[in-house]
């Protein structure tokens, strides 16, 4: 099975991976917004479309 390789930014890269600590509930939204410098409801929609498109969404 061939993997396929995503490439993104470094931006994109740590936002993804302050994501990833929200699913996996090491962090709390508002803490990610803080972090990443957006809103806890911009945080939810990023957290809606990496659950539904995976993490090239």
């Amino acid at each position: 099975m061939a993997e396929d390789i995503l490439r993104m930014k470094r931006v994109d890269r740590d936002r993804l991976k302050v994501i990833h600590e929200v699913m996996k509930g090491h962090l709390i939204q508002r803490e990610a917004g803080d972090q990443l410098g957006i809103s806890e409801r911009q945080v939810r929609r990023l957290q809606r479309r990496v659950e539904k498109e995976g993490d090239g969404g």
